[in-house]
């Protein structure tokens, strides 16, 4: 004869490992560890930090900044600036410096 189960712990079981295996999907999908939240947050304020140091910026530059600020507290247009900026093309890299030659060993008389 067959074990005696209870149907309602059977089904909240059922569920439950239904519900971990959703869980774990998710966190598969959108889940991030620290480090790399960390690293992306390093990653935007070096970017901010290269777009504010490239900027040469005038009173009337620094009047408009305020104005869009005051528009739009959100903050929605610096993140289009920044998108902007991060999807342009790199400057392009300078060529390697020649290698320098190591001196030939001295051997022992």
């Amino acid at each position: 004869m067959g074990e005696i189960i209870n149907l309602r712990q059977a089904r909240k079981a059922r569920d439950r490992k239904a519900a971990e295996q959703a869980a774990a999907e998710a966190r598969a999908l959108h889940g991030r560890t620290k480090a790399q939240r960390k690293l992306e947050k390093a990653e935007a304020e070096k970017l901010t930090r290269a777009v504010d140091q490239s900027k040469l910026e005038t009173r009337s530059d620094a009047l408009d900044l305020d104005r869009a600020v005051a528009a739009d507290p959100d903050g929605k247009a610096w993140d289009d600036r920044l998108k902007k900026v991060a999807t342009q093309k790199p400057a392009p890299e300078r060529a390697p410096l020649p290698k320098r030659k190591k001196p030939a060993p001295e051997m022992p008389e």
